[in-house]
């Protein structure tokens, strides 16, 4: 009798635990987001986070007549002078007292002070030749391959995963599962960028391919 008192027991002690869960997970996804909002109007943070180049500029506070603080949201600012030593690493790097992305950074591109030209664009720390490709590229073979670079038949315009329209070398002969698949260009080897090829293969649909020579101009 008593084990069955205790069986009983059990589980209306286990069935109002889950019942218990079960409500504080449903509050939990309706007040999360008021919540958070709540907690950014209480303090000014940044939302989204800012990047590694950049520090938050907490938003100013006020509290009137009693009632609770709040604040504007704050705003993300580039990280200079002794700050912008705090983010020097794979993310960033000072360069003349201002942290930069030596990824992208046209003027400070792979290393300090490094500078692509006017018919470059930056592109995973190296400079690729652009001026030969139309600005509404977007994919290699849609609807026709455009050449460039330095007149290679093999050099062809494309839009890399970060967005920028670079010259990259497809090479002769190439068959699609021979082409090294990617998710972005800090995946591909030095001096490769990962572009779209979604309408030359099935798959892969995203591939690392070298940077074109510049055009002899």
């Amino acid at each position: 009798m008593e084990d069955s008192r205790f069986d009983d027991a059990a589980r209306a002690l286990a069935s109002l635990t889950t019942r218990r869960l079960t409500l504080g997970a449903l509050l939990g996804s309706i007040l999360g987001p008021w919540l958070h909002a709540a907690a950014r109007r209480s303090s000014g943070t940044c939302k989204p986070p800012c990047g590694a180049c950049e520090e938050c500029d907490k938003g100013k506070c006020k509290k009137k007549h009693g009632r609770k603080k709040r604040c504007k949201q704050g705003a993300c600012k580039a990280l200079t002078g002794p700050g912008c030593t705090l983010a020097s690493g794979a993310a960033g790097t000072c360069c003349g007292g201002v942290c930069r992305d030596l990824q992208t950074d046209a003027t400070n591109c792979g290393t300090c002070s490094s500078a692509c030209s006017t018919t470059e664009v930056c592109q995973s720390g190296l400079c690729f030749p652009v001026s030969t490709c139309p600005a509404t590229t977007t994919v290699q073979c849609d609807p026709l391959t455009t050449s460039c670079g330095d007149g290679v038949g093999t050099c062809v315009c494309n839009r890399s995963t970060e967005g920028n329209v670079v010259c990259v070398d497809l090479a002769p002969g190439a068959v699609c599962p021979d082409l090294i698949p990617c998710t972005s260009s800090a995946t591909c080897a030095t001096g490769q960028a990962c572009v779209e090829i979604a309408s030359c293969c099935a798959t892969p649909t995203h591939v690392c391919l070298p940077r074109c020579p510049n055009p002899d101009v």
